[in-house]
């Protein structure tokens, strides 16, 4: 049992060590290769291991149950690794298999006045639908007050007002403009582009974010746990002797 422990522990420190080379040498790559490889099927062995390291620890340290805020940052960590891991194309091609995948990023081209549900979806341009539909119900470009009449038009932003209709009914109004997403059924939706010639439609980005909440409870739980170990147990202790 001694042995096993030492085992877990140098392996856990192999695969935090390798992790942290990992993200450092994926900041200077750029962020589309980084993804790349993030998402890669090597990685994805690398994701499992580390989960099973972890889950591993948490069984073989059994005083780790009556201590609950190593627990908590055990089980913090696990789920980040989960969230992150749901969200790369891998994950999304199996889920995809059992049909039970949502659509991890696309863009809809919606015209005034007309719904839609279809998206195509990133990377592949493969068209997917959603269980619901986004009508636009009026696109409009804003633009900054002119100081002169000689000067140009300088664009405020792009704006979309869009509905989202579901079962025939309209359950939500909103405005999107490029730093204001829309949030709705797990997804954002963000301002893309426009037809800049006619200004007929304009180009809905759509991301799931269902890894990213698993992730955000992952971290709740790494901080409930970091505070319960440094602060709240040394204040308990203190006040007890």
């Amino acid at each position: 049992m001694v042995l096993n422990k030492k085992i877990i522990l140098t392996m856990s420190f192999t695969l935090i060590t390798a992790l942290i080379i990992l993200c450092i040498v994926g900041a200077f790559l750029g962020a589309e290769p980084t993804e790349r490889a993030f998402s890669s099927v090597p990685f994805a062995v690398f994701w499992i291991a580390f989960i099973a390291i972890l889950l591993a620890g948490i069984f073989s340290f059994r005083n780790i149950f009556t201590k609950p805020a190593m627990f908590a940052m055990h089980f913090g960590f696990v789920l980040i690794i989960l969230g992150s891991m749901s969200e790369t194309e891998n994950c999304i091609a199996i889920a995809d298999k059992f049909g039970i995948g949502k659509i991890h990023r696309g863009k809809m081209i919606l015209f005034e006045g007309q719904s839609s549900n279809i998206v195509r979806a990133d990377p592949y341009g493969i068209t997917k639908m959603l269980p619901f539909s986004v009508k636009l119900n009026d696109f409009r470009v804003e633009y900054y007050p002119k100081q002169s009449p000689a000067e140009p038009n300088s664009v405020r932003g792009y704006f979309s007002d869009v509905e989202i209709i579901e079962d025939a009914n309209v359950v939500r109004t909103a405005s999107i403009a490029v730093n204001k997403p829309l949030h709705y059924a797990g997804y954002h939706f963000y301002q893309f582009g426009l037809d800049e010639n006619m200004g007929r439609y304009t180009i809905i980005e759509i991301v799931s974010d269902t890894g990213v909440i698993i992730v955000y409870v992952g971290f709740v739980f790494v901080c409930i746990g970091t505070f319960w170990h440094f602060w709240f147990e040394r204040l308990t202790k203190k006040r007890f002797q």
